[in-house]
């Protein structure tokens, strides 16, 4: 699992890192986006793509799956 906050290079963090963790195989990849205030969940890689994605807004629980099983309180985030 890999879990980060995006930076200022929103872009990167959200395309060519998450195609690079997928084709790596990272079965989950957790995304604090502070551009969009909300936090990704993405599953299941197959062939360079994450299958599963969810989005949870602040007040929600992101669902975090596989061998961590857990929830995770996604909460206001800062603004870049």
């Amino acid at each position: 699992m890999v879990a980060e906050v995006t930076s200022a290079n929103w872009r990167d963090d959200t395309e060519s890192k998450v195609a690079a963790y997928a084709t790596a195989g990272v079965p989950v990849h957790v995304i604090a986006d502070r551009r969009h205030g909300r936090v990704l969940v993405l599953s299941r890689p197959h062939e360079g793509a994450y299958q599963s994605e969810a989005s949870y807004l602040p007040g929600e629980k992101a669902q975090i799956p596989g061998a961590v099983a857990c929830e995770v309180a996604a909460e206001e985030l800062p603004q870049n």
